[in-house]
């Protein structure tokens, strides 16, 4: 999918979220948490850029491409992965404090996640951490190859 449509969906996953959020709450910083959240868990992709070019340029139309993951054949996006979302969601019920924050950006990264899932046509585990660092974070491995 287009990445601008792509990034219009994040935003709209976060608008509904941070708004069930703040209904709950009432409190506007978890809105705008989530939002923050929802949108800026993609600057993990730049470290995929940077990796895939070895650190030696930064070309934009290159970057927004997003083809140099398939030339690498390497996806690592560290920000991206469902075990975040549990060990959040976990934490929300343990520590009552927290329970407001922990929630908003675990359900921020659920939101994200549920979006990539299917509009970037990977395999279900694609965005597990933990298999991709198992298959080494290759690309065929995220798509299910």
């Amino acid at each position: 999918m287009e990445l601008f449509l792509t990034e219009v969906i994040h935003l709209l996953a976060g608008l509904i979220v941070g708004s069930l959020l703040y209904y709950k709450y009432r409190q506007r910083r978890l809105f705008f948490l989530c939002l923050a959240v929802t949108i800026f868990i993609d600057l993990d992709h730049l470290i995929d850029y940077f990796l895939a070019v070895n650190f030696s340029r930064f070309d934009l139309i290159e970057f927004l491409d997003t083809n140099f993951v398939i030339k690498a054949n390497k996806i690592y996006v560290l920000f991206h992965g469902w075990e975040f979302v549990f060990i959040l969601l976990f934490l929300a019920g343990v520590i009552k404090k927290y329970r407001p924050v922990l929630l908003t950006i675990g359900l921020a990264i659920f939101g994200h996640l549920l979006v990539d899932q299917f509009t970037n046509g990977t395999w279900i585990f694609g965005y597990s951490l933990i298999y991709r660092l198992i298959n080494n974070f290759s690309y065929n491995a995220f798509i299910g190859l």
